[in-house]
């Protein structure tokens, strides 16, 4: 209080004039109509500024929510989308049981931490093992595929980026009857390369690429880029495809992580091929 008081004693004069400013500009604008009028219109355009600042925050906010609202739709809507369901050819059916069975499921998931600058890149999402997240399930955003989980923990998992060396994606031309793989060749993070397509087919930029139904770990049709160039490789019998990635890498945010429902019966399957014929 002591230090308080002294330092107010200090400034005691820039105080009084302070105070007789204030005083002198209040009888100024009182006697005056167009000082009155322009302090008017001062104030009121600070007004106005913290006023349009305010409201920016709250659309920001209710924006937010609205995003979050869409994307619990969209899961919901993506999950009665024919793709995700596989037909049943069973001559025979309980009560219970339909001609469709899902096979996919979803769940919304943000983008919190990710890199898109190095040979091998992740992403790391706010959902983890606690929320039923596995290594293994799909990712994509709502523009195209983004990747596969890697790992998770009870909170968060890592996810291996498209933009990784070690990523490759079953994809087919839309439209074209032909499937090829999709992998990242470590330039630029906004195209990728597609491999295996045969000359005889007839390409155009601009082609869509898209999951095939050959995956496993997407349902066929989500977006995987767009056809930019073309040329043939060494053997001349393939083309080299460079395309335009389609998850948009400079805004990651929303995702949406995808679970294949009978991915463990079909890996059993394919295990029992491996093993050998004496056992």
């Amino acid at each position: 209080m002591r230090n308080l008081l002294a330092f107010l004693k200090r400034i005691r004069i820039l105080l009084l004039f302070l105070l007789l400013e204030v005083l002198a500009l209040l009888m100024t604008f009182n006697k005056s109509t167009f000082h009155n009028a322009a302090s008017y219109q001062f104030f009121m355009g600070i007004s106005n500024r913290v006023m349009t600042v305010r409201s920016n925050i709250v659309s920001f906010i209710n924006l937010r929510d609205e995003n979050e609202q869409l994307a619990k739709e969209n899961i919901m809507l993506r999950s009665r989308l024919k793709s995700s369901y596989i037909i049943s050819d069973l001559r025979v059916f309980e009560k219970n049981d339909t001609l469709y069975r899902q096979q996919y499921e979803y769940l919304t998931a943000n983008a919190i931490q990710y890199t898109t600058n190095y040979r091998d890149n992740y992403i790391t999402l706010d959902k983890g093992s606690g929320q039923g997240i596995e290594p293994g399930m799909g990712v994509f955003s709502p523009g195209g595929v983004v990747g596969i989980v890697e790992a998770a923990s009870k909170n968060y998992c890592l996810v291996k980026s498209i933009l990784h060396s070690e990523v490759n994606i079953s994809t087919q031309i839309k439209g074209k009857g032909v499937t090829g793989t999709s992998l990242w060749d470590g330039e630029n993070y906004a195209f990728g390369t597609l491999t295996d397509v045969p000359t005889h087919i007839k390409l155009k930029k601009g082609d869509t690429l898209i999951t095939s139904s050959f995956s496993g770990i997407f349902p066929a049709g989500i977006p995987v880029g767009y056809i930019d160039s073309y040329s043939t490789d060494a053997t001349r019998a393939f083309y080299k495809i460079k395309f335009l990635i389609a998850a948009d890498f400079s805004d990651l945010s929303t995702v949406y992580i995808v679970r294949n429902l009978i991915k463990d019966e079909l890996e059993d399957l394919e295990k029992l091929k491996e093993k050998p014929e004496d056992e």
